[in-house]
């Protein structure tokens, strides 16, 4: 059987870098912080959502077994900027407890 017809196992296909994880975590992390800033002045909710759209293109790009890496990266991105934003922490971790389902 030629080598190009094997189907890769679990263990050999790669995983997702660390260093595409600080990435996605870093872009997540400005755009999240940033449309939380644009909006501040009418309330403190966000009306266009940048990182949620970064996370579900990268989600998508990767196999599910990536999945709970990059979603576990994005929670705490998305709890970082909540934060810079000077939300409370139980606030951000309300906030993001309804996030992470979706996900």
């Amino acid at each position: 059987m030629p080598s190009d017809m094997t189907i890769k196992s679990d263990e050999t296909m790669r995983r997702v870098s660390p260093l595409y994880l600080v990435a996605l975590a870093a872009m997540i992390f400005a755009s999240d912080w940033g449309c939380v800033m644009l909006t501040a002045h009418t309330g403190r909710v966000a009306a266009i959502w940048f990182a949620n759209a970064i996370l579900v293109a990268s989600l998508l790009k990767h196999p599910r077994r990536d999945w709970p890496e990059m979603i576990g990266v994005a929670l705490l991105a998305y709890f970082s900027a909540d934060m810079l934003a000077h939300d409370r922490a139980i606030i951000g971790l309300v906030f993001r407890s309804g996030i992470s389902p979706k996900c």
